[in-house]
């Protein structure tokens, strides 16, 4: 079986997760479990959607990349991706683009990326009912303008 690792990218609420989780119902392609340390949102669960960690836990990581959102640092370990890829050959992983060229240069024959878009309409309306604060969203939104 030929390895592959499908990156999901686009804005906050342009449907990445919904689209990942439809690979893995449909498919079976299991998620790359990235880690944060950001609070969970209600019906988030640690190991499944996200690894949760304090600052000092997240810095201690041995880390494909990372990066910092509103004040939360994001990343990916290289032991996940490589303990994914042995077990399972293809999954998929929700990132933004700085993320994709650093995973693509670890990993460069075996990265696929789809954009997925959103109108800016759409993108406030997800966030908001996904309960992000009112600053959040405007940063995202500022972001997937500029």
């Amino acid at each position: 079986m030929k390895k592959k690792i499908i990156v999901l990218l686009g804005a906050s609420g342009s449907g990445k997760t919904t689209l990942g989780k439809y690979l893995t119902d449909a498919f079976s392609i299991p998620k790359l479990i990235t880690n944060t340390t950001r609070q969970p949102r209600d019906g988030e669960v640690d190991g499944v959607d996200y690894n949760f960690n304090s600052v000092g836990e997240f810095m201690e990581l041995e880390k494909v990349e990372y990066a910092e959102y509103n004040g939360n640092y994001y990343g990916l370990t290289k032991k996940e991706i490589d303990d994914k890829l042995a077990k399972h050959g293809i999954v998929y992983v929700v990132m933004e683009i700085q993320g994709l060229i650093a995973l693509k240069e670890i990993y460069p024959d075996l990265v696929v990326s789809v954009y997925v878009d959103v109108s800016l309409d759409e993108m406030y309306r997800r966030m908001k009912e996904r309960g992000d604060s009112l600053e959040a969203i405007a940063e995202r939104i500022t972001s997937a303008i500029l």
